[in-house]
């Protein structure tokens, strides 16, 4: 601890802070007048008629212990008369009261220390001190900061927690009345407002095993050695097959039964999902029913979590979602040409990025490239993916994942005006240099592949190089959307809904007014409801 009595070469650290407040408390009178700092100096010249107060010491000498310290009992004689002048002048209120201390006892008389000496030791004293203050505001104001940051954390994890139990709570709009086991019991036994899809197989998760008393036999084994095998009829007996008609007397009754698609006369994109279907979806997804068989979506299967993760407001979706919705989209422009009525086409999240691969793996000239089969498949169209062939389209329609930033967007394909547009539901997501960047390949691939097509022969960019007048294809323009006509949300998570919405508005040919955070909600729900039931 540091005193009167400790010498300048010893350095503490870990003074308390305690014992620095008695002392300093006790002996800032003198370090003011000893070692004055400048607001100081002048506060003295405006009370003193311009001259600093100056005391005379005296030529006392200073006693030493045999450890080579100084002795209390001399400084506290030479630093009397600077306690008096201070509280005679008034320059600064009196100190409290000083203890009383023994004069000390030892005999040993040290060597007279001269007044800078100890001009010294209080300045080294003044600066230690400082710096401990100095340490305990830096340690108050660290102490501050991490206390507003972590209220702030916790008031930001308390709101997530929240939304997550409100976005369950209004998935179960209403809590059980009876316990689990009763309820799963009367759902399983049936009732008369589920909709059951039409591949729908109950307890297919059941396997009954064999019985323990069973006698496996071959089918050699049932066979007996003494049946006599025919090859041909027996003699006198005419071989016929027996002609087999079909049954009359349900023609009437079946006639009726037979199932009849008829198109929708308008598409209502902000339709509100049955409620006997979206009934019995929450009950499959919140495991009320025992059936657990994945769902068949086409492009593969769907078990709960990959519906619950299209299902939840502002989750983020992968491409097996995207390509699903896709193949029923090409679906139904398939079956009613007359309701979807823009031609085009309707690419999978996998296209694409086939076509930059044979792209890019392709070095030096690309005017003369000549793309795989596998590419041309998909200009020729798949029939059992419901891609039809590119001639005679208008747009092109595909969704792009921009990897830094985490983000879907819609980009459609313009054949008739050479160029790409980008609808993007976060332009502030992306930058101008990035977006160039993503897209500057697929301005190249695609002026690529419809020339290779030989679809698009009188098309104004491909008929220059066809003819010879040009010799080399011109790149596709490419834009992005503004916010006039893509609104902004003002959430994110919901990318990747917004790209198929997109699309689906283009291909209906309407506006993205109604495309926004109020109906996302809607938009999932029926999605999830159209998948599970397959409805076309």
């Amino acid at each position: 601890m540091l005193n009167w009595s400790t010498p300048v070469t010893v350095t503490k650290h870990d003074v308390k802070q305690t014992d620095v407040a008695l002392l300093f408390e006790k002996r800032m009178v003198v370090l003011q007048i000893l070692h004055p700092r400048n607001w100081e100096v002048e506060y003295w010249k405006s009370n003193c008629e311009g001259e600093v107060p100056t005391v005379d010491m005296g030529s006392d000498e200073m006693e030493e212990t045999e450890a080579g310290t100084q002795d209390s009992t001399q400084f506290e004689t030479q630093a009397n008369p600077v306690a008096e002048y201070v509280q005679t002048a008034k320059i600064i209120p009196p100190s409290p009261p000083k203890e009383q201390t023994e004069p000390s006892t030892s005999g040993t008389v040290p060597p007279t220390s001269t007044p800078a000496a100890n001009d010294a030791d209080y300045l080294g004293l003044a600066k230690r001190l400082e710096k401990v203050e100095a340490q305990q505001i830096a340690i108050m104001a660290a102490q501050n900061e991490m206390k507003t940051t972590f209220e702030s954390s916790q008031t930001e994890m308390k709101k997530l927690i929240m939304d997550q139990l409100a976005t369950v709570i209004s998935l179960l709009q209403k809590q059980p009345s009876q316990p689990a086991e009763d309820e799963r019991r009367q759902y399983n036994s049936g009732s008369e407002d589920d909709v059951y899809p039409e591949d729908w197989e109950p307890n297919v998760d059941e396997v009954p095993s064999t019985p323990t008393d069973a006698i496996i036999m071959a089918i050699g084994d049932t066979q007996s050695q003494d049946v006599q095998q025919l090859y041909g009829p027996p003699a006198g007996v005419e071989f016929v097959r027996r002609a087999k008609w079909k049954p009359v007397y349900l023609k009437d009754y079946t006639a009726g039964k037979k199932k009849q698609r008829t198109g929708p006369v308008e598409v209502d994109t902000l339709r509100p999902t049955d409620p006997r279907l979206y009934k019995f979806f929450k009950r499959w997804i919140t495991y009320s029913r025992d059936n657990r068989r994945p769902r068949e979506v086409h492009i593969g299967i769907a078990d709960r979590s990959w519906f619950v993760k299209l299902m939840v407001e502002h989750e983020w979706i992968d491409d097996s979602q995207i390509d699903a919705i896709f193949h029923l989209l090409r679906r139904r422009r398939k079956l009613f040409p007359e309701v979807y009525t823009t031609n085009c086409v309707v690419l999978d999240t996998s296209a694409p990025q086939i076509f930059s691969m044979y792209w890019n793996c392709h070095d030096g000239d690309r005017s003369t490239f000549i793309w795989d089969e596998s590419v041309i498949d998909y200009v020729r169209g798949m029939e059992h993916r419901h891609l039809p062939c590119w001639e005679n389209q208008e747009y092109i329609y595909f969704t792009l994942n921009l990897p830094a930033e985490k983000h879907w967007v819609a980009v459609e394909v313009d054949i008739e005006n050479w160029q790409i547009v980008v609808y993007d539901c976060d332009i502030g997501a992306t930058t101008e240099e990035n977006i160039k960047s993503y897209l500057k390949p697929y301005t190249e691939i695609f002026a690529s592949l419809l020339r290779a097509s030989g679809y698009f022969k009188t098309n104004s960019y491909v008929f220059p190089v066809e003819t010879g007048d040009l010799s080399q294809l011109p790149p596709m323009h490419y834009k992005r959307a503004t916010p006039e006509v893509v609104p902004q949300p003002e959430s994110s998570g919901d990318c990747g809904i917004y790209a198929i919405e997109y699309v689906e508005h283009r291909m209906l040919d309407r506006s993205f007014e109604k495309v926004n955070n109020d109906n996302m909600l809607t938009f999932r729900h029926r999605w999830c409801v159209d998948l599970f039931y397959q409805n076309v």
